[in-house]
């Protein structure tokens, strides 16, 4: 079942690249970092392209302030498990 695009969404981190999912693609703040807490959910809102890859802002409720930061698109690699004898 897939979420709603207004659902709130989980920070994963894969491979040291901090990330969200969003419409199938993965977003990352980037080598800036990010100052959001990845144990909390966040809001996402689509922006229009920059540079030829997709952005959001993410939105996390912090203290009762919103902070908000600008993700780009990201591949986040796959390492495939080796097999151990």
């Amino acid at each position: 079942m897939m979420r709603a695009q207004t659902d709130p969404r989980r920070i994963y981190t894969r491979n040291d690249i901090t990330h969200v999912c969003f419409k199938g693609t993965h977003f990352s703040p980037g080598r800036e970092g990010t100052a959001l807490d990845a144990a909390r959910e966040v809001k996402l809102e689509e922006l229009p392209a920059a540079g030829g890859k997709q952005r959001v802002e993410v939105t996390q409720r912090v203290g009762g302030k919103n902070v908000k930061e600008t993700w780009r698109q990201v591949e986040v690699p796959v390492k495939h498990r080796e097999v151990t004898q």
